[in-house]
């Protein structure tokens, strides 16, 4: 979760935790009122602390169809702006989304608009047509490109350097 406002430096310790859970709590049964703070398993910040902006949410519920309920229903959040919710992902999945997302800013730069490019799992669609999708830990176009002979030469593939540069970056939390 993102964009929940957090306790100013100093604040003792046991007292933040609880702020961070009923705020979390306030949100989650926005989306879903059978969802309540007692239904937190775990709720912490993740990253070092920075007085400029706050640190994400990363919230662990009992059931696993509260989950599917939080996320489906994250959309009812636009009454809270500032606040979204992620789905947490592994390693392998920040990977690809992070290859994803260079792809999608190279396109923008190319000046396909922005709003008809999706994001939908490992696949980049543009005008609702499929341009590329990753495959073996690279981005492969569907399209030819005049200055690329292979998809070695991409410029957008995911290496052990890359994913350990997303497990240093911020997490997508739920």
């Amino acid at each position: 979760m993102f964009g929940v406002p957090e306790c100013t430096k100093g604040t003792p310790r046991h007292l933040r935790i609880r702020k961070d859970m009923e705020d979390a709590g306030e949100v989650l049964s926005c989306i879903d009122p059978s969802v309540t703070e007692g239904k937190i398993k775990e709720c912490f910040r993740l990253g070092k602390y920075n007085e400029e902006k706050s640190r994400p949410l990363l919230i662990k519920l009992l059931r696993c169809i509260d989950v599917e309920s939080v996320l489906a229903g994250r959309s009812q959040l636009a009454t809270r702006p500032g606040i979204t919710i992620k789905p947490d992902l592994s390693k392998q999945e920040r990977a690809i989304q992070n290859l994803l997302l260079k792809e999608r800013r190279s396109l923008i730069s190319s000046g396909v608009p922005s709003r008809s490019i999706r994001l939908r799992g490992s696949t980049i669609l543009v005008h609702n047509k499929k341009h590329g999708e990753i495959r073996n830990n690279q981005f492969q176009s569907w399209e030819p490109r005049e200055s690329q002979t292979s998809n070695d030469n991409h410029p957008h593939s995911i290496s052990e350097a890359s994913i350990s540069e997303t497990q240093g970056g911020t997490s997508s939390p739920l």
